[in-house]
């Protein structure tokens, strides 16, 4: 369980606009926002494994995941199955987030 409200937000820049996304970590939800609409979803962490796994359960099944939290900085790595190291490779989804300050 997260003890800590973490949220990102970032523009990504595509040709002609930018799309605004954003991820709220609260307790075992996170809030995943995608140029407004919003979608509430459930975490399962286990801290006790290296690296340490996240799953993120609804849509068409939980996709497997591992994280890497280091200061203000939240790495994610997903994939159908659950990657063995938080680095970009094909088939592995990488998301980098930086903690908003407030």
């Amino acid at each position: 369980m997260l003890r800590h409200a973490l949220r990102s937000t970032s523009e990504r820049a595509t040709p002609g606009h930018g799309v605004k996304h954003g991820l709220t970590f609260s307790d075992d939800k996170v809030t995943i926002e995608i140029g407004g609409n919003n979608l509430q979803e459930t975490l399962r962490l286990d801290l006790s494994k290296k690296p340490k796994q996240i799953d993120i359960e609804g849509g068409e099944g939980p996709p497997k995941g591992i994280h890497e939290l280091k200061g203000d900085e939240l790495r994610l790595c997903f994939d159908a199955k659950r990657p063995s190291e938080c680095k970009a490779a094909p088939d592995v989804s990488l998301f980098v987030l930086k903690r908003e300050k407030r």
